[in-house]
């Protein structure tokens, strides 16, 4: 992993602008995206989010990016699991999530395992 780049983006709902701002950096880079998605709770109430959460998947997916859900339980990190689709849920503690490069997954696994061992 020469040159790991990591960014975070934590813009309090405007995630998805940030991310197709920065498109072409985060294609030329690669860098490592930790970010906080709301909730969507139910469809019904929040479908312009539930939209844009997909959107936000859809752009990193193309560029080459696996997510992966930060699991804690409050302030204690217990593991990371990659999920294919971010969902309609209600819990706060799945709110965090790390957008890792394909080709960078399996030093991620490796490192991350170490760090939740540790």
């Amino acid at each position: 992993m020469n040159g790991l780049s990591i960014r975070k983006i934590d813009d309090e709902g405007s995630e998805l602008e940030v991310i197709e701002s920065f498109k072409s950096e985060i294609e030329k880079s690669m860098p490592f995206i930790i970010m906080e998605i709301l909730p969507v709770y139910n469809l019904d109430d929040n479908p312009d989010r539930y939209s844009r959460q997909n959107e936000i998947q859809k752009i990193l997916k193309e560029l080459g990016y696996t997510t992966l859900r930060i699991v804690k339980n409050k302030k204690q990190l217990l593991n990371f699991n990659e999920v294919s689709e971010i969902g309609i849920h209600s819990n706060l503690d799945e709110c965090d999530y790390i957008f890792v490069p394909e080709n960078n997954l399996d030093q991620f696994n490796f490192i991350s395992q170490k760090v939740l061992v540790d």
